[in-house]
């Protein structure tokens, strides 16, 4: 059984906010010379990449409308505009 589309969106986001957390108060250099973090950085891409995968599948199975209904993609609320 496929998972809610919005509830992939959400493990998107929370994936993001752990991002921001392991990179806080890196810059470039430190996150080179760190390859625990990198490691991190990469898992937590790698399950951004596969749950944005997983919901363009599912929205493209249920989604009928085309790709035009991303134009009123709302960031902050996760839903469509009207």
């Amino acid at each position: 059984m496929s998972r809610d589309p919005t509830q992939r969106l959400q493990d998107i986001i929370e994936a993001c906010d752990r991002l921001a957390g392991y990179l806080d108060g890196y810059d470039w250099e430190r996150f080179q010379a760190d390859p625990r973090t990198q490691d991190a950085v990469a898992r937590v891409c790698e399950i951004i990449g596969d749950e944005a995968q997983s919901a363009k599948m599912v929205s493209a199975i249920g989604n009928s409308a085309g790709p035009e209904k991303t134009e009123g993609w709302v960031e902050a609320g996760a839903h469509w505009a009207t």
